[in-house]
């Protein structure tokens, strides 16, 4: 599939002042609470995990305290698995981390962790969109299938020079050296330097000893 793709907009120093300003300081304790609710955890085991003092944890949770010292902030957030800019400011996306709840083997039905509200599963994985240059695809037609689908939204973070060596064997959005941009499976090529691009539809053909602009691993899908 060739595309179109536009980086996500960042957001200026200047705009986050102007935004800071236009909301309570002490917002960020609704945040607090909210991301604690969700764990399903006291004030007091908020603070074990995190490491923050108990009597600041609690003056946080109340909305006392407008600015917390030192990197409070970013050890509630940790504990929390959630984007201490998020839980500060309330910019960007809240989660940093997400939990595996269950697992799903050939021809079997999905086994669930025993107890999901107490926060029990298999692990986590991270959601971080990863690198400094994230941009956003969207699916239009069905050239992707079945990999993707019509007005799906796929999320991509870009690599360029020895980077794209990191990019193999995962799903990428791509600008080559003519130009051209697709979204591909990207392997090795045999010529130094360059890469193979596979498609999962049997219709277009695989591109072999591409040279590249850049690479962007796809690391999050939207469905439509």
């Amino acid at each position: 599939m060739e595309l179109n793709s536009n980086c996500l907009d960042s957001i200026s120093t200047q705009g986050r002042k102007k935004f800071r300003h236009a909301i309570p300081m002490w917002a960020w304790a609704d945040r607090l609470n909210q991301a604690k609710a969700r764990k399903r955890w006291s004030g007091k085991v908020l603070a074990e995990v995190s490491g923050v003092p108990k009597d600041s944890v609690y003056k946080y949770l109340d909305g006392k305290v407008e600015h917390p010292r030192g990197g409070n902030v970013d050890r509630l957030a940790d504990a929390l698995a959630v984007s201490p800019l998020w839980l500060r400011e309330g910019i960007g996306p809240e989660f940093t981390k997400l939990p595996i709840v269950g697992y799903l083997s050939a021809g079997e039905s999905i086994v669930f962790a025993d107890d999901l509200t107490q926060g029990a599963g298999y692990g986590e994985i991270d959601f971080d969109l990863g690198g400094a240059d994230p941009i956003v695809i969207e699916i239009r037609g069905e050239s992707m299938l079945p990999a993707y689908r019509d007005r799906d939204h796929i999320i991509c973070s870009r690599m360029r020079g020895e980077d794209i060596d990191n990019c193999i064997d995962r799903d990428c959005a791509v600008r080559t050296e003519d130009d051209e941009a697709y979204i591909k499976l990207l392997t090795e090529g045999d010529k130094d330097g360059t890469f193979t691009l596979e498609s999962y539809n049997r219709a277009y053909p695989t591109m072999p000893d591409v040279r590249l602009q850049w690479a962007a691993p796809v690391v999050w899908v939207r469905r439509s």
